[in-house]
């Protein structure tokens, strides 16, 4: 029962965060037509190594649980369609900044989640055997993410603004990795330790994530 109740928490929670996403997504749109002269102005406080690491994270973590016997469907579908609004996100980093670090992130990622797919249609064999290598990627991942995040706080406290972020993305993000740790407690470490690693390391800065988040909004 317990298991269900987390495993749905947690699906919700990725659910509200790609809502989250699909807010920032929209709030970069908003102000494209406003701001025309000053380059890279409208994601000046939105952080490329996060929203790239993270993309590439998910993507990982989808691996991983395509690689599970029996497959995990709670990791695989809840982290599909916030994968795919990071990399719209990373597209419109790209356009608005014309940096070369968000286009090699956005080309990297549509790769990354091309080749995924395709091994999936193709080479659905090959996963049942890879699920160690694909947990001890994902940790390696998380490494990735969380410098990004670190990257995110830092811009933040740099602009001194909370800037384009999306405060129902960044809530919804540690609900999303306290239930998954439950989760994947409450399922077996023994099994579920990549995920339970990752998220019990990325939980840590995302707190320090809101803090900064709250604590500018009252200056601006």
């Amino acid at each position: 029962m317990l298991i269900h109740l987390f495993g749905f928490v947690h699906t919700i929670s990725l659910f509200l965060i790609s809502i989250g996403s699909l807010n920032q997504f929209l709030l970069i749109i908003k102000f494209k037509d406003r701001i025309r002269d000053s380059l890279g102005k409208r994601t000046a406080q939105l952080s490329i190594k996060y929203r790239g690491n993270a993309s590439i994270f998910f993507i990982g973590i989808i691996l991983w649980g395509l690689s599970l016997e029996p497959i995990e469907w709670i990791v695989v579908i809840s982290r599909i369609f916030a994968c795919i609004i990071s990399i719209f996100i990373l597209y419109e980093l790209w356009i608005d900044r014309k940096d070369i670090q968000a286009k090699y992130y956005f080309l990297i990622c549509l790769g990354l989640a091309s080749f995924g797919f395709s091994l999936m249609l193709f080479s659905w064999d090959t996963f049942k055997n890879m699920s160690s290598f694909f947990g001890t990627l994902t940790i390696i991942l998380s490494f990735s993410l969380i410098l990004g995040l670190i990257d995110r706080v830092c811009k933040i406290i740099d602009a001194k603004s909370p800037g384009k972020q999306s405060l129902p993305e960044i809530v919804f993000q540690l609900v999303k990795d306290l239930s998954g740790i439950i989760y994947g407690f409450l399922v077996g470490f023994k099994i579920m330790w990549p995920l339970v690693v990752a998220l019990c390391l990325l939980s840590v800065v995302r707190i320090v994530n809101l803090l900064a988040y709250l604590y500018f909004s009252k200056k601006v």
